[in-house]
Order: C-alpha cells, then sequence, then structure tokens
C-alpha cells in the first residue's frame, strides 16, 4: 500500500478529500505516506447530518446517508464546483460506508471519484467478519487502489460490486469486467431490469430464496416450466444465478453474459452474477447472508446434481452429514428431463431433494445459433418464451 501511495504523490492527482461513516480511511492512509501534501488540498469529515445539510444543501430528507444520491450533494456543491472550475484541484474523492456489526450485514458503502472530468461512482461491500479497525482499514486501502487507477479501471483486490456512470445509470459491463477477474475472494451483485444491486437485496423481506443456477444461454421454454413448477410448490423471492467462471469451461465471454442476463431481465426477473462455479461456495455465500431458519431452494438438473453430490462420495458410499452441515436448511428441486442413471439410495432421500419430469425439451446454445442459421425459425419459436424469441429475431441476442 505504501508504494500506491508513494505513486499517488508522484502523480497529477491533486483534490479534496471528504470521507463520512468511517473516519478519514483513504485521508489517514495518504498522511501516513510523506509528501502528502502534494495530493491533498483539503481534507473533511462530516459526520453530522445537521452539517452536511448545511455544507452541501441536502433539503431531501429521503437521501439517505449511504448512498451515491448523498456523494453528489458534494460534487455539485458550488465549493467544489468553483475549485474545479479554477483548476485548482483536478480530484474529488468522497465517499459514505456504514460499518457492519455482524456478517450477515455487510459493511458497505459508496466511493465517488472525480478526476480530471471523468467521474465513477463504486459500491463497496466488504463481507468478511471483521473488526471495526480492519473494516476502515480495508476501506482507506479500496479507496487508495481506486484513487491510483483513475476511473480507467478496477485494481485487484478491491470489493466493489456495483459500478455506476456520472448520471448515475449503471455500467454493468465494468462491474461483470471486475468480478470475473476476482481471484482472491467471491464478490456477488445482483442484476434487475434497471438497476444494479447488492447481494443483500434479495436476501432481506423474505422467509425462502428460490435459486435457479446455469447457464441461461439464452433462457428456454424448459427454464419458465421449471421456474412455474417451483413457484408454485414453494414461496418465496425467485432469482437466476450465472457464474462468470464454469466449471471445466472456465472463464464466459462478458458480452455473452450481458446479452443473457438481460433476456432474463427481460422476462422480468433478477440474476445473481458471481465469479466462482461450485454450488457448494455459492450457496455457502449466500447462506451467511441469510437467516439459517429461513430456507434455501436450489433447481438444477441431474448432471449439476450428480457433481454436487460427488464432493460427498466416500469409500463406495455418500458422507450426508457433511451434505447436511453444507446445506442447512437448503432443499434442492432435481429435474431429471433425459431419465439419467441415478443411485437409487439417493432417490430415496426425499427430505433432500425430489425428481421431477418436464415435457419441454431443452437444446444447446449452439444448435439453436445453428437454427437462427439457417432461418428455421419455427425451431426456435418451440423451444424460447415468446418474448425472447421476438429478441432473438431482433437480433439482440448472439
Amino acid at each position: 500500500m505504501k508504494d500506491i501511495i508513494k505513486k499517488i504523490h508522484k502523480s497529477d492527482i491533486f483534490g479534496v478529500f471528504i470521507e463520512s461513516g468511517c473516519g478519514l480511511a483513504v485521508s489517514q492512509e495518504l498522511f501516513s505516506v510523506s509528501e502528502s501534501s502534494k495530493t491533498i488540498y483539503f481534507t473533511q469529515s462530516p459526520y453530522s447530518r445537521d452539517f452536511f445539510e448545511s455544507e452541501y444543501s441536502l433539503n431531501d430528507k429521503k437521501i439517505r446517508s449511504v448512498s451515491p444520491e448523498y456523494l453528489k450533494k458534494i460534487l455539485d456543491s458550488k465549493k467544489i464546483k468553483d475549485l474545479f472550475d479554477k483548476k485548482t484541484i483536478n480530484t474529488l474523492y468522497s465517499s459514505s460506508f456504514q460499518i457492519g456489526e455482524k456478517n450477515n450485514k455487510s459493511t458497505h458503502g459508496w466511493i465517488l471519484i472525480k478526476y480530471n472530468e471523468i467521474v465513477k461512482y463504486y459500491h463497496i461491500s466488504i463481507h468478511s467478519s471483521l473488526s471495526r479497525k480492519k473494516y476502515i482499514k480495508k476501506i482507506g486501502e479500496n479507496g487508495i487502489k481506486l484513487l491510483s487507477a483513475k476511473n480507467q479501471s478496477i485494481p485487484d483486490s478491491c470489493d466493489v460490486d456495483i459500478v455506476l456512470n456520472e448520471d448515475f445509470s449503471y455500467d454493468k459491463e465494468t462491474t461483470l469486467k471486475f468480478i470475473s477477474s476476482l481471484n482472491d475472494h467471491e464478490q456477488f451483485t445482483v442484476f434487475y431490469k434497471n438497476k444494479i444491486d447488492r447481494i443483500e437485496s434479495l436476501t432481506r423481506d423474505t422467509e425462502s430464496l428460490i435459486i435457479f443456477k446455469g447457464s441461461f444461454n439464452p433462457i428456454q421454454k424448459a427454464h419458465e416450466y421449471i421456474i412455474n413448477r417451483s413457484m408454485e410448490k414453494y414461496k418465496g423471492k425467485f432469482v437466476f444465478m450465472i457464474s462468470l467462471n464454469v466449471f471445466q469451461k472456465g472463464k464466459q465471454n462478458i458480452d455473452s453474459i450481458l446479452n443473457r442476463i438481460n433476456l432474463i431481465n427481460e422476462l422480468d426477473f433478477p440474476v445473481i452474477v458471481c465469479n466462482k462455479p461450485f454450488f457448494r461456495e455459492n450457496i455457502s455465500f449466500i447462506r451467511n447472508k441469510f437467516e439459517k431458519n429461513k430456507k434455501i431452494i436450489l433447481l438444477m438438473g441431474v448432471d449439476t446434481f450428480n457433481r454436487l453430490m460427488n464432493d460427498y462420495y466416500f469409500e463406495s458410499k455418500y458422507n450426508l452429514d457433511n451434505y447436511k452441515k453444507d446445506f442447512e436448511n437448503v432443499e434442492i428441486l432435481c429435474f431429471d428431463r433425459d431419465k439419467s442413471e441415478i443411485d437409487s439410495f439417493l432417490k430415496d432421500k426425499t427430505e433432500f431433494f425430489s425428481f421431477e419430469d418436464t415435457d419441454y425439451r431443452e437444446v444447446s446454445s449452439t444448435k439453436i445459433r445453428d437454427f437462427l442459421k439457417n432461418n428455421q425459425l419455427e425451431e426456435i419459436k418451440e423451444i424460447v418464451p415468446a418474448k425472447i424469441y421476438d429478441i432473438i429475431l431482433e437480433k439482440k441476442w448472439s
């Protein structure tokens, strides 16, 4: 971190640092290395809401302290605008954070960086269970790394899960590219039709969460059938999940992922995007954010189910004690469309999972592309939902 700060001090970055909710996490890091006067014009920590309202003309009580709208008030203030207009500064760093006390209430917040004419808002979610002091240290490290990148990229090891442009439009591509690049930790982001949100948007205000994980390239009538059957059986929030890394296939093309998300969003369903491909890690993460007395329902095909159960097969038998520990209060609804051969022992364990059939056929995305290439439109029409069919015909799927 010291080397990054030295580079910042030697760069052209010079500006104002306004931080709320966690002390002067970034300013303190900058001050800790000599020559900070080359970087800092002034710092401020407007902890009091009353002071912030008077200093930055905040007259809307509905604007939350931890929000991009809150930070925009700083960006739009006459004092800051004058400093940029006079070229006194070329950088504004402002942030607002809420420090979580429990692991299911993640420390999170927003960072705004204006460097020259480029403005970006970054949402940070820190899911590790840390002390307040370590949370603040980690916030400072995130801020320093983002500052050093000058809005050109998101450095490795940051805890970013949402990126907004200056007009508050969602930068989906940048968000996906960053999550895809993560190696040292997992990050989850929820994509809705008109917004991106953090994982906690799903885990609050519901007694159960129904998760359908897969590639969905594109979503098909078979998937729609499974959704309807699961929602008849269970009550709760329904969400798709797509991993940016796929078992035995590696990293996925970002444009392709974005297309799939957009198609699912067109059907008014949210999509969780994560980096790691494995159910156990995915669900363990979400389980940690969702009260353990609340239920998670997983929808999956037989192939996925068999891969999952292989992790619990030792010395010619299944260790279901470990399974129950890893999937506490989780029910698996497995769809066996091909009537695959499955160990009868597992079929009998209906307290863990059940099997159902569907008359709809699911085909590979390659086959659908072949149909499109050969102008076999009726074939496609039989496979995908009507709304998706219209979008494919408009050449908005690739």
